[in-house]
């Protein structure tokens, strides 16, 4: 379950990123209207929190992978 987490969470990160990249793009264009750039900044908050709860995602999968690899190695060397 925790693989399948942190492959969506991945993925989901790589969406995000295109997000980001292009309301980057639109707020770098000078002609872009006042309410345009009101909406890329409410864009881009919104994908900046789904990345900080996506890396959340990965990080708890990878302490759950990193605890289920150490209990194998202990009873390994008992």
């Amino acid at each position: 379950m925790a693989v399948l987490a942190d492959s969506m969470a991945d993925d989901f990160n790589n969406i995000l990123t295109v997000i980001l990249g292009a309301s980057s793009l639109i707020d770098c264009d000078s002609k872009s209207p006042p309410e345009l750039l009101m909406c890329v900044t409410l864009i881009r908050a919104s994908a900046e929190h789904a990345a900080s709860l996506s890396n959340r995602l990965m990080q708890m999968c990878s302490v759950r992978k990193h605890h289920k690899h150490s209990k194998r190695l202990k009873k390994f060397f008992r």
